[in-house]
């Protein structure tokens, strides 16, 4: 069997792009909801998907998110290639 052919090769092959950050990324990425509907790469699922959907659950039994907690908390930095906290917002 050729090494591209074998099962599990193929994905880390794949080159996606972030639907939050619009970097690219390797593989099959993240659900980006509910931020989304696409696909995230690893650093915005830790700084954006993950904290959203736990302050969801925090929020239960009402589980009614205000719109405000989809707002930029934290921007990416193209220059220092970093996340830094948004201060417009």
């Amino acid at each position: 069997m050729e090494k591209g052919n074998e099962k599990g090769n193929e994905n880390k092959m794949n080159i996606s792009v972030c639907s939050i950050c619009h970097m690219p990324f390797f593989g099959m990425g993240h659900n980006a909801q509910p931020i989304n509907d696409g696909r995230c790469c690893n650093d915005c699922n830790s700084v954006a998907v993950i904290p959203v959907r736990l302050l969801a659950i925090a929020r239960q039994p009402t589980n009614q998110l205000d719109p405000s907690d989809f707002e930029t908390c934290w921007v990416w930095d193209e220059e220092s290639k970093e996340w830094k906290k948004d201060v417009t917002a």
